[in-house]
C-alpha cells in the first residue's frame, strides 16, 4: 500500500517482545451472558447511498453521531432524536492511502476535532494505519498515522483483514484487527492500545468467546482498574456483544454481554460499529455491503 507523501507516521514503540506466550493467563470465555435481559431496539434510519458499507461510528457530542462508510471517502454526520436517526451533511477524507477502505472512527476527547480512522488494505502486511485526522468545516485531513504494528503477535495482516474496531480516550486510543492467533486451540484477537498523542503501542491478545468470530467494532471507558472494552465479535450466523478489560497483562478473555443474534433475526445483519450513548445505552450500525448492497444501513440501541 502507498502513502501519500503528506503522510507523516508518529513513532513506533520499540517493543522488546517479538512474540506472545503460548498459554492463556486468563479463565476460558465467559458463555454466561452478564446482561441476558438487554433489551435491543430498532432505530430508524432512511435508506441512503452515502451509508452504503459504513464500518464505522463514533458519537462527537450528544445526538451528534458520525459514520465512516468503506469505500465512499467520507464521514457522514446524522443527528439522533429518540431512536430516530437522521443524516445532516457529510466531509471528504483528504489523505487516505492508496488502496486503502475506511473501517472504524473515532474521535479523540479532549481536542478540537481529532479523529482517528481505521484502515484497510490487500495483500499480506506486517503493518496498518490508523489515520490521524482534522475535522474541518468542508473536509477531513490526514495529517498523520498512528502504526499498528503485527509483529508482537507473530502474525501478518491477510488480504481485507484490517483495522475494524477503535475508540479513544483522555491520553488513548485501543485499535482491533481481524487477524487472529490460534495456539494450543485457542483463538486471540490482536489489539492495540496507543498512549497519546505520541503513538506507543502495547499489545494484548484477547482471547475471542466463540469459535469462529472476530472483532468488528470497538468502544472503550477508562476504569480504575483499566480500559474497559465493549465490542461486537461476529462471524456468520454469530453476532455477540462482548467486554474485556485492558490492564497490565497481556492476554485478556472476552466476556459474553450478549448474545445479539435472537434479537436481529435468523440472519443477524453485519454489525461493525458500537458506541456508548450513556452508561447505559449501546448505538450499533452495520455494514450493508457484501460484494453487492444486501439491503438497508440498520441501526440498534441496546440498554444494558
Amino acid at each position: 500500500m502507498r502513502a501519500p507523501r503528506a503522510l507523516a507516521l508518529l513513532p513506533l514503540l520499540a517493543l522488546v517482545a517479538t512474540g506472545c506466550p503460548a498459554q492463556s493467563s486468563g479463565p476460558p470465555p465467559n458463555e454466561t451472558a452478564l446482561h441476558p435481559g438487554a433489551r435491543v431496539t430498532p432505530v430508524r434510519l432512511a435508506d441512503s447511498d452515502a451509508l452504503t458499507g459504513t464500518s464505522g461510528l463514533d458519537l462527537r457530542g450528544p445526538g451528534e453521531v458520525w459514520m465512516a462508510p468503506e469505500r465512499t471517502g467520507h464521514l457522514v454526520a446524522l443527528t439522533l432524536k429518540g431512536a430516530s436517526l437522521t443524516q445532516v451533511r457529510d466531509r471528504r477524507i483528504d489523505g487516505i492511502p492508496e488502496g486503502a477502505d475506511v473501517e472504524a472512527l473515532a474521535f479523540v476527547p479532549g481536542t478540537e476535532g481529532r479523529v482517528l480512522l481505521g484502515t484497510e488494505a490487500k495483500g499480506a502486511r506486517a503493518q496498518d494505519p490508523i489515520l490521524v485526522a482534522t475535522l474541518e468545516e468542508e473536509r477531513v485531513h490526514v495529517t498523520g498515522a498512528l502504526v499498528f504494528d503485527y509483529a508482537p503477535f507473530g502474525v501478518v495482516a491477510e488480504d481485507n483483514q484490517g483495522i475494524e474496531g477503535l475508540c479513544a480516550g483522555e491520553g488513548f486510543a485501543v485499535a482491533a484487527s481481524e487477524a487472529i492467533v490460534e495456539t494450543s486451540g485457542r483463538r486471540f484477537a490482536c489489539v492495540g492500545r496507543f498512549d497519546l498523542p505520541d503513538g506507543a503501542m502495547n499489545p494484548y491478545r484477547v482471547r475471542l468467546a466463540s469459535r469462529r468470530g472476530k472483532l468488528s467494532a470497538l468502544t472503550c471507558r477508562a476504569r480504575d482498574e483499566g480500559i474497559e472494552v465493549f465490542a461486537i465479535e461476529r462471524h456468520f450466523g454469530t453476532m455477540r456483544l462482548v467486554r474485556f478489560l485492558l490492564g497490565p497483562e497481556p492476554d485478556v478473555s472476552a466476556e459474553l454481554v450478549k448474545d445479539l443474534a435472537p434479537a436481529l433475526g435468523p440472519e443477524p445483519p453485519n454489525v461493525e460499529g458500537l458506541a456508548w450513548l450513556d452508561d447505559a445505552r449501546l448505538l450499533l450500525v452495520t455494514d450493508n455491503h457484501y460484494r453487492v448492497k444486501t439491503g438497508p444501513t440498520r441501526a440498534f440501541i441496546v440498554e444494558l
